[in-house]
């Protein structure tokens, strides 16, 4: 802290103007992020995604859990979604780092985990060495609510590793939103 309530990046001082959010606009309500992506993180997120060690996810998502306990906005989320990968890359990597750190989360927070209510419809690049602009192309229109009833009404805790310009929360955020979703708050390990 300070931390910018809409994208989670740190802040000089809590009077300051976000100047990441300036000229953008997020589906998502705001944003809260565990840590900053420092040697240590980023080394444990690397871990949990391509050495196949989920465990550091769900570490990761209790540590996020014992932050956001918390905040006040925290009592309204009642469902955690996590980003989902699109089934060949959950194939390949043998599991969703994402669903093991909402799983970690939830731990904490006793909210439920939906990891079926929304899917991803292709198979698209890395976002790591993308730019920010092909970072929005990438994921548009790439995510569909699956179970839209399940999340009717609801609160969202929308779930992912790292917050980098935000492509992906603001495009899965967007779909859930149209299906019914009232409110979504994307909560991170890290903000890149």
């Amino acid at each position: 802290a300070p931390y910018c309530n809409r994208c989670g990046a740190t802040l000089l001082s809590i009077q300051d103007d976000c100047l990441a959010c300036q000229g953008r606009t997020f589906h998502f309500n705001g944003t809260r992020v565990g840590f900053v992506f420092d040697d240590s993180i980023q080394r444990m997120i690397y871990a949990l995604k391509y050495r196949h060690r989920p465990g550091i996810g769900y570490y990761l998502g209790e540590q996020l859990g014992k932050i956001v306990v918390g905040e006040s906005w925290i009592s309204h989320i009642n469902k955690i979604v996590p980003i989902p990968l699109h089934k060949g890359r959950q194939r390949e990597r043998g599991y969703n780092q994402s669903e093991f750190i909402a799983r970690g989360l939830s731990n904490l927070t006793g909210i439920s985990v939906h990891t079926n209510s929304v899917i991803r419809t292709r198979h698209t690049r890395s976002q790591t060495t993308l730019t920010p602009e092909k970072r929005l192309v990438n994921v548009r229109d790439v995510f569909l609510v699956h179970n839209n009833q399940e999340l009717n009404g609801c609160v969202v805790g929308l779930v992912d590793d790292v917050f980098t310009t935000g492509a992906t929360l603001d495009s899965c955020s967007r779909v859930l939103l149209e299906s019914g979703v009232s409110e979504v708050y994307a909560l991170t390990i890290a903000r890149a």
